[in-house]
């Protein structure tokens, strides 16, 4: 199916979500903030929905993932380590002298985000390009474990910018991400595989790219 089909059926299971999030606020769940998240949080439905198309080298999806996810988790990086530069600093200090720790810890918190997203940008299309069309990114499984991934990054951020709500507020992007993941996988037809549900290829495609 191609990307914009993809993008429309991703908009009408954004417009579900927000239904779905709308009655959770008669469970006492604040509403402005359900509310407010499930608004804005349409671009991860629609990021959800192009996703399982990372396995194709030819989509737009394989074309802009590469360099998004690598800003991405420089910037993310960047952020939890500079929130977290006191225990840098503590952490370096039982390796150098005091004197030293401060700058050291500061030029480490620069360094190694650029640091993981060179390695973000060289790895990563070597992982994608062995993947087999509707193989591991077209199942269930995986794009549960990306949402439990982007929850967790949520929270973290949210917390760290002193957002009210980070837990409630990330479960809803979190959520809108596995909506948009489905609504692809519905699109092509394969909801009805019992793969999609069990993983069954996933041990396969981690003995492909793991050596272990």
């Amino acid at each position: 199916m191609r990307y914009e089909k993809h993008m429309r059926i991703g908009v009408a299971a954004h417009a579900v979500a927000v239904v779905v999030f709308g009655l959770s606020t008669q469970a006492g769940l604040p509403p402005v903030v359900i509310l407010g998240a499930a608004g804005g949080s349409l671009p991860a439905t629609l990021i959800g929905a192009a996703a399982p198309d990372l396995d194709e080298p030819n989509s737009k999806p394989y074309r802009y993932f590469l360099p998004t996810v690598t800003w991405l988790v420089i910037g993310v990086s960047f952020v939890v380590l500079h929130v977290n530069l006191r225990h840098l600093v503590t952490l370096t200090n039982r390796f150098v002298s005091s004197p030293l720790a401060g700058p050291l810890a500061g030029e480490a918190a620069v360094v190694l985000p650029l640091l993981l997203g060179c390695g973000t940008y060289l790895l990563l299309p070597e992982l994608l390009q062995k993947m087999d069309h509707r193989g591991l990114c077209h199942q269930i499984p995986t794009g549960v474990v990306v949402s439990v991934g982007l929850y967790s990054a949520g929270v973290t951020l949210l917390a760290a910018a002193r957002a009210p709500y980070p837990l409630l507020v990330s479960g809803v992007f979190a959520g809108s991400f596995l909506i948009g993941f489905c609504s692809h996988l519905y699109a092509d037809g394969l909801l009805r595989e019992r793969r999609v549900y069990i993983g069954q290829s996933l041990d396969q495609a981690l003995d492909a790219y793991i050596p272990w």
